[in-house]
């Protein structure tokens, strides 16, 4: 029965990561008018990075970090423009030009945020990654998962454990009202034996002098 409890409260847990919002990058080789070869790279969520700000890698070392105040979208040397960098409106996705200078075969590039979720209070760190071949990219790395903020709430660890805590506390209740309930059942059977015998001397004198009475 315990062991019943403790899943189903770990269970109303787990059921907040299926609300989890995806981010996905992808990334692509293009040619401009001068012939010169760029990489673009695009990394999207379906739910809000955090700070509308999100950082780039190259070989899991961040490159650039962009991000988007008062309409305006930035990177680490000032305002974006097309050929650099680029925001959408809504916080959802931001877009980022490498121009390699070497062979970039087997490098990889990457994009990385902190989430909100739709579920209250938590939050979560997620990170792409794509693997240059020499001709195009493709997704090695897809993960997400809960964080501990101090703008947020507790993380899915700091919750197991309080329900860890609730489960003691009602696995003590139960053992309290268990032995509260023995115990009455034990002095109320006490009692009653203790009037049995009590009341089988009068018994006994009613049965004596009916007899008598009866002769």
């Amino acid at each position: 029965m315990n062991l019943l409890i403790r899943s189903f409260l770990l269970l109303i847990v787990k059921q907040s990561t299926n609300c989890v919002q995806i981010m996905n990058i992808s990334g692509k080789v293009i040619t401009d008018g001068m012939n010169t070869t760029k990489f673009s790279f695009m990394c999207s969520t379906t739910g809000n990075f955090m700070g509308c700000s999100v950082e780039f890698l190259l070989d899991k070392t961040t490159t650039d970090n962009i991000r988007q105040v008062n309409d305006s979208c930035y990177h680490k040397r000032g305002i974006c423009d097309a050929n650099i960098c680029g925001c959408s409106p809504n916080c959802k996705g931001f877009v980022w030009i490498f121009i390699p200078k070497t062979d970039m075969t087997n490098h990889i590039f990457g994009c990385g945020g902190k989430i909100e979720n739709a579920v209250p209070d938590i939050l979560y760190r997620a990170d792409a990654s794509l693997l240059f071949d020499g001709n195009e990219f493709h997704l090695i790395e897809n993960s997400t998962h809960p964080i501990k903020d101090s703008t947020n709430g507790p993380s899915i660890k700091e919750q197991e454990n309080k329900i860890d805590f609730v489960y003691v506390i009602v696995g003590v209740t139960v053992v309290i009202v268990i032995v509260s309930v023995a115990v009455a059942i034990c002095i109320f059977r006490r009692k009653h034996h203790d009037n049995s015998k009590e009341n089988t001397p009068i018994s006994h004198e009613i049965d004596k002098f009916s007899t008598a009475n009866s002769l």
